[in-house]
């Protein structure tokens, strides 16, 4: 019993009604970390286009279907669009740790993922998505893409936005020029002289490309000797016994060959080997006098 001002109140007569609302379980598609804008050519492999994450407030779900909404989907390679669980060993971009779940194909501008069965806890996890282009892709298009519509168990919040920008880039490295960091004079046997080589872009060489000297009777094959991952490649060329030339200049404009190696831009477009003419503007003997 209880008194108060007097009265007495029994409370185990009493009766006390409490009211709770429960949560109501939701699962939510989250705008994930995003990939880096990057540059991709012909016949790529897993580019990371854009990130999710799912997650849900109560419990455990499973989300069943997915929709990706992409930009230039004529660009994407059939089943080339993926989905990969991030496993972190590249933050926010595809590699080889990271595991596929799905694969689909564009249909317009959409790709339907259907019983994929994602696993979904309070914890969020990212995901991953990735495009394969097509051999031959329209060059100057972005590629995008993003969440379009998730089916679970539970209602679906969908938070997710589109996130990197794929470029394609097609065009091929060309020859703009060739001249020699060595100072212009006479050289004799045994002195070397740097041939230089610039492309249109930045360039990554494998092997030991060569560029052929018209050195007399006998012309010089010239190795390559760096400048891989920059625009401007060199070849170092030692004069030989009997070499002669009033003006030095390689043999032709087809005088810089790959010899099993390759020249290509970032995105792995073969570079353009064809050389200024001999004499021409941007040869080498046009631009020294060696």
């Amino acid at each position: 019993t209880s008194t108060n001002g007097g009265g007495t109140i029994n409370l185990d007569q009493m009766l006390v009604t409490i009211y709770y609302t429960a949560p109501v379980p939701t699962t939510t598609v989250g705008d994930g970390n995003t990939p880096a804008n990057k540059t991709v050519g012909a016949s790529a492999t897993n580019v990371a286009a854009s990130s999710f994450t799912l997650s849900t407030n109560i419990g455990s779900d499973t989300v069943t279907d997915l929709v990706v909404t992409g930009t230039n989907t004529a660009n994407v390679a059939p089943n080339g669009v993926k989905i990969y669980r991030d496993n972190g060993g590249t933050a926010n971009e595809w590699d080889g740790t990271d595991t596929l779940v799905a694969t689909a194909s564009f249909g317009g501008t959409t790709a339907t993922f259907t019983g994929i069965n994602l696993p979904v806890t309070t914890t969020a996890t990212q995901y991953i998505i990735t495009y394969d282009t097509t051999a031959a892709p329209t060059s100057g298009q972005t590629l995008t893409a993003f969440v379009s519509s998730a089916t679970a168990t539970n209602p679906v919040t969908n938070n997710d936005n589109t996130d990197a920008a794929l470029t394609i880039d097609t065009v091929a490295p060309t020859v703009m020029n060739v001249d020699s960091t060595t100072a212009a004079g006479t050289y004799n046997a045994g002195d070397t002289i740097v041939i230089r080589v610039t492309f249109s872009e930045a360039v990554t060489v494998t092997g030991t490309p060569q560029i052929t000297l018209e050195t007399g009777a006998i012309d010089r094959t010239v190795n390559y000797t760096g400048g891989s991952g920059s625009t401007q490649l060199t070849f170092t060329y030692t004069v030989q016994a009997g070499d002669t030339s009033a003006d030095l200049d390689y043999v032709a404009a087809n005088s810089l060959g790959l010899n099993g190696g390759t020249i290509r831009d970032t995105v792995g477009n073969n570079a353009v080997l064809t050389l200024p003419a001999p004499g021409a503007a941007g040869s080498l003997s046009a631009n020294e006098a060696l």
